[in-house]
């Protein structure tokens, strides 16, 4: 059987992770205290503390560096391409007055704007 400081030279970077992990989890369910208390006592940073503790309730299957072997769970990254489409300008113009918008305009923003126009010339 290997002691933890044969543990800590014979495992891998993410085994000793995980280990470091496991036995603060293992320490704040005997401690009594919240998460964020135990977090503070134990000076861990609470954002990793949150993940570990949903990787050990069984909430995460496995580390998010595990996941992202396509090989071993058959998923694969399908190359998508975005076309932006640019919306049409509108612009009115009115004697000395010029009204211009770049977003799309609906009919009844439209309909306003014609109606302030008209009100005011």
């Amino acid at each position: 059987m290997e002691t933890s400081s044969e543990l800590s030279t014979s495992a891998s970077p993410e085994q000793q992770r995980r280990a470091h992990w496991q036995a603060a989890f293992e320490r704040w369910q005997a401690s009594g205290l919240s998460k964020a208390a135990f977090c503070r006592r134990e000076e861990l940073n609470v954002t990793q503390f949150y993940y570990w503790c949903g990787v050990f309730d069984g909430r995460e299957s496995r580390p998010v560096t595990a996941r992202t072997d396509t090989k071993a769970n058959g998923a694969a990254f399908i190359p998508v391409t975005l076309a932006h489409e640019p919306a049409a300008t509108l612009t009115i113009q009115l004697a000395d007055v010029t009204l211009s918008c770049g977003a799309p305009v609906s009919a009844e923003q439209l309909q306003s704007w014609l109606v302030a126009i008209r009100q005011s010339a």
